[in-house]
């Protein structure tokens, strides 16, 4: 802990890591909803494609949303996750590409906290462009899709240190959903009234995902349903 500690002081410090971040304001964001122009499939359940990080693969809100949303859409919910410890946004283009995107009616994308990682991240201009080519090939796969971007959870201790800038990602990648007319989910928000500790953020980057999927889960929930055009009751 205490090379890490010291390892990150230094990268702040001295500059070691070169990356050109730009100049997003660091504003506070919330949710918002973009809904589309959703042709449901007689029969066919909703498909729903959850693209991130380990925060995505190791979540238990995908879950957690599939149950909730077979209670409001009648032929059902498909949730896949593809989800990547250390993944950034140049890996999810890279998977978006490979997948395609044909199958899905709405996509989570969630690569914001490790494209802000100094040590193995990216620059946030180019976050922006990986999320931007993400979007466009999702709708020629798929013109009718509901994307929503996310924003996660707060940080700390070494973690927070590896990612002085994580706020100015988060808020950028707000702007993004409004120029390209997506959602975007402010999970950061949800955290406001828990307590950010050790207990719920062990390691410091990963909540607990008991935690989280009570957070979560309803309120992104009611947003898919609203991209799509449902009214869901939870």
């Amino acid at each position: 802990m205490e090379v890490q500690f010291v390892l990150a002081v230094c990268l702040l410090t001295t500059g070691v890591v070169a990356m050109q971040l730009g100049s997003a304001r660091s504003v506070e964001r919330h949710d918002r909803v973009t809904a589309v122009d959703y042709r449901a499939h007689e029969g066919e359940p909703v498909q729903i494609g959850a693209f991130g990080t380990s925060l995505t693969s190791r979540a238990r809100w995908p879950t957690q949303l599939s149950d909730l949303l077979t209670r409001c859409i009648r032929d059902g919910v498909s949730v896949t996750v593809t989800g990547l410890a250390g993944a950034n946004s140049s890996r999810g283009l890279q998977l978006i590409d490979a997948t395609g995107g044909i199958n899905f009616d709405v996509v989570l994308i969630e690569y914001a906290i490790n494209d802000a990682d100094l040590l193995d991240g990216i620059a946030l201009s180019k976050s922006l462009t990986n999320h931007r080519h993400m979007i466009a090939k999702l709708r020629r796969a798929n013109p009718g899709i509901s994307i929503i971007l996310l924003a996660t959870n707060p940080i700390l201790g070494v973690q927070k240190l590896k990612r002085p800038r994580l706020k100015t990602y988060y808020s950028a990648l707000a702007e993004l959903a409004d120029e390209e007319r997506v959602s975007f989910f402010d999970g950061v928000s949800m955290w406001s009234g828990e307590d950010v500790s050790r207990q719920n953020l062990p390691d410091g980057l990963h909540p607990d995902p008991s935690i989280e999927g009570e957070l979560y889960s309803r309120p992104l929930a009611r947003m898919i349903a609203a991209s799509v055009g449902l009214t869901c009751h939870f």
